[in-house]
């Protein structure tokens, strides 16, 4: 399991929405370190988003369950 996920910040924008899966896009257009967190959470089921106040973390969560919601499709969200 990756624990350091600092090689994230190595790609471009564009670069990192090659990452995302096939088939998934976004509700909204996300911020680089978005899109590096969503890569983050959709390959490490137990990753905590300790992103600074202001900086989308709602939004990385909400696609976050949207994609597991698209591969399983019984998850449950408090």
């Amino acid at each position: 399991m990756i624990t350091d996920w600092n090689h994230l910040k190595l790609f471009n924008r564009d670069e990192l929405l090659e990452m995302v899966p096939d088939g998934f896009s976004f509700k909204t257009d996300p911020w680089k370190h978005q899109i590096s967190a969503f890569l983050a959470n959709i390959s490490n089921p137990g990753f905590l988003d300790a992103l600074d106040l202001g900086t989308g973390k709602t939004k990385v969560s909400i696609d976050t369950v949207r994609y597991a919601d698209r591969d399983r499709g019984d998850i449950k969200v408090l």
